[in-house]
């Protein structure tokens, strides 16, 4: 491939232009960049000509020293303001602006590093998932994404105010040498670009200190954050930027209520999808989204037996085999009496009868395949759906279980059965020693005068063909409403309890070694980065039926922990921009639900985050984080349409395992 001439752009806000840059370009590698070009600039506009290697990415540094604007000729002097962008061998034209700058900075956090030069690398051989990214705030050349532009983004979140508000922040530390000083003592950065990137990987950075910088100055990239107006909050909670995603890839069949969610060997994204949209109904099929969160081709997937998937959904090692297990929700014609286990290939093909694989298996609930491909399951025994509905069938359940399908292999079922329906298996986890840790919810006594049944901690393990257990812990507290468990990178053991709002953690016997409450609001997930950063997935406090209809139940968001320390746990929220939240289609995250008189009910919200199941981590340090149910729990109950309508990608926040 012959080399490339290509176009270059410094584009500012505010009628600046650049009359003297420093520019250097560089390819990526898996280690240190190749630099290609390095010139100093005297004009916005340049061409360069780079090597022709096919599929190759590259990076564009400038630092600016001087500038002519409307008050004149500006010398930066002895302040170090680098923009930033990246791109690829295909491009045709680049640009390099602020609000690039600061797009490029969060996408590609992971795999940046800023102090004596500016280096990105492609370790993970994740480029394409952050460029992806970025590519939602704003392209290569420039123009602006119309995915933050428009619903479910647009101003249903703050993340493009809180966007612009940090470009702003840019083009005031080209500009304003105090602005640049106050941002750099805040962020305890040497540089421009080395404060934002301290943002991302600490976004709980004194909010209101770094919103007064700039707060009461023209904002020249707008909206931002000064210009909200009710119900949004101008100052932020945190420094996160955010991608919001809702669309399945079809109108009438719409994300909602998803449980959980994994990646495959292509960086897709498959959710276990609960309910048909805006109704109690269990969903027929799955969502798989591309590595930036548009829908894949084949989105949404039906067949292979789904029917109404909680939150079980595993993928193989390989990442080439997809795993959904069905729950069942809603009444009874909606509801299996079990559940099944619906298999795919990773493009989409259903391995699967058209019923499931069901042997030895209630309603399935968490799932993982562990390193020998052995398909572990939660087998939760009643044959109460969760949450109960009127219709139900008139047969006790079996026992709650733990289900191992050796290989994958449905018909080479090991079973350890507990001694209850009730204990309501909810999920599972396996160590590198090929240990499985299981949760059991427990169950609270009910009118019908089943008594209460603890939730409880097991530990497994296969041996000479059986589940043989090797520790338990009871919980002291009765039923605790447990539900994801996890092995964190310490080897610990950790399993969210809602009821009880608390993370407990085990060494691998199941000794207790502690907990943490402090900002952990009705957990259901857990997930770890590779730094040891835990990240908690908030369902908020127990739906309260006797609540108000029009209570605010929360807060909603993700709470951050750094390494099992709770004295640091803080909460990442996404605030409203101040517009009403919009499903896919259009409509109201409520419809157009009516009372049984027909009247309209007035439902409007403007909670873009909701109550959250579980959150993933991405090949590029992305944390996806699941709307399970909408914000009220009264409303969502009383009229059936409880499910939540998307995932919410936080950006560059988490650090990945790498991918050989």
């Amino acid at each position: 491939m012959s080399a490339k001439n290509l176009g270059f752009e410094i584009d500012l806000g505010g009628g600046l232009t650049v009359t003297e840059a420093a520019v250097t370009v560089y390819r990526v590698t898996s280690s240190r960049p190749e630099e290609i070009y390095s010139e100093v600039v005297h004009e916005s506009r340049f061409a360069i000509e780079i090597p022709g290697h096919h599929g190759r990415h590259f990076y564009a540094v400038a630092e600016i020293r001087k500038l002519r604007g409307g008050g004149g000729e500006i010398d930066l002097g002895d302040r170090e303001v680098q923009l930033l962008t990246t791109f690829q061998d295909r491009s045709e034209f680049v640009t390099l602006s602020e609000r690039l700058t600061v797009a490029t900075t969060y996408s590609f956090a992971r795999f940046l590093e800023v102090g004596d030069g500016v280096v990105i690398s492609d370790w993970n051989r994740a480029f394409h998932i952050a460029q992806g990214i970025r590519n939602t705030f704003v392209q290569t050349d420039g123009s602006m994404s119309e995915v933050i532009l428009r619903s479910p983004n647009g101003l249903e979140t703050n993340s493009l105010a809180m966007f612009n508000f940090l470009s702003n922040l840019v083009y005031y530390s080209l500009t304003t040498p105090e602005v640049y000083a106050g941002f750099l003592r805040l962020t305890r950065a040497s540089s421009l670009l080395e404060g934002l990137h301290h943002l991302v990987h600490d976004p709980f950075i004194d909010p209101p200190a770094i919103y007064g910088l700039i707060a009461e100055r023209q904002q020249v990239f707008h909206p931002s954050l000064p210009q909200l107006e009710a119900p949004a909050t101008p100052i932020p909670d945190q420094w996160t930027l955010t991608v919001k995603r809702n669309d399945s890839g079809a109108e009438n069949f719409m994300i909602a209520g998803v449980g959980y969610l994994v990646f495959d060997k292509n960086d897709r994204a498959w959710l276990a999808n609960n309910v048909r949209q805006g109704t109690p109904n269990s969903s027929t099929f799955t969502v798989i989204l591309e590595p930036d969160g548009s829908p894949a081709p084949f989105s949404p997937l039906f067949g292979g037996g789904i029917l109404g998937a909680g939150f079980g959904i595993a993928v193989d090692p390989a990442g080439e085999t997809i795993y959904i297990g069905n729950y069942g929700w809603g009444p009874t014609e909606w509801n299996p009496q079990h559940g099944s286990v619906s298999v795919f290939s990773c493009e989409g093909r259903a391995l699967s009868p058209s019923n499931g694989y069901t042997n030895a298996l209630s309603r399935v609930q968490g799932m993982t395949v562990d390193a020998d491909d052995n398909l572990w399951m939660a087998s939760w025994g009643t044959q109460d759906p969760m949450p109960p509905t009127q219709s139900k069938y008139n047969f006790r359940g079996k026992n709650s279980a733990v289900v191992v399908y050796l290989e994958g292999d449905p018909e080479r079922a090991l079973v350890h059965h507990f001694d209850s329906p009730h204990h309501l298996t909810f999920d599972v986890a396996v160590d590198d020693e090929g240990c499985a840790y299981v949760s059991n919810s427990g169950k609270k006594p009910d009118q019908a005068g089943e008594g209460e049944v603890a939730s409880s901690v097991y530990k497994l393990k296969i041996e000479d063909g059986e589940l043989k257990v090797l520790a338990r812990w009871i919980s002291k507290h009765g039923n605790e409403t447990l539900r994801q468990i996890t092995v964190g990178p310490d080897g610990d053991v950790y399993v969210v309890a809602v009821a009880t709002s608390r993370v407990i953690r085990f060494d691998r016997d199941l000794c207790r070694k502690g907990e943490i409450k402090h900002n952990v609001h009705g957990p259901w997930g857990i997930v770890f980065d590779t730094q040891g950063t835990m990240f908690v997935s908030n369902f908020a406090r127990e739906m309260d039926f006797e609540a108000s209809a029009s209570e605010h139940i929360g807060p909603f968001g993700v709470t951050v922990v750094q390494n099992s320390d709770a004295r640091t746990a803080k909460l990442m929220t996404v605030p409203t921009g101040g517009h009403e939240v919009m499903l896919a289609n259009g409509l109201p995250l409520y419809g157009n639900p009516e009372t049984s008189s027909g009247q309209d009910v007035p439902l409007h919200s403007y909670d873009p985050i909701m109550r959250l199941t579980s959150s993933q981590i991405d090949r590029a340090g992305n944390l996806w984080a699941c709307n399970n149910w909408k914000p009220s729990a009264v409303n969502d109950v009383i009229y059936g349409n409880p499910g939540g309508d998307g995932v919410v990608i936080f950006v560059g926040i988490a650090e990945p395992a790498p991918r050989t």
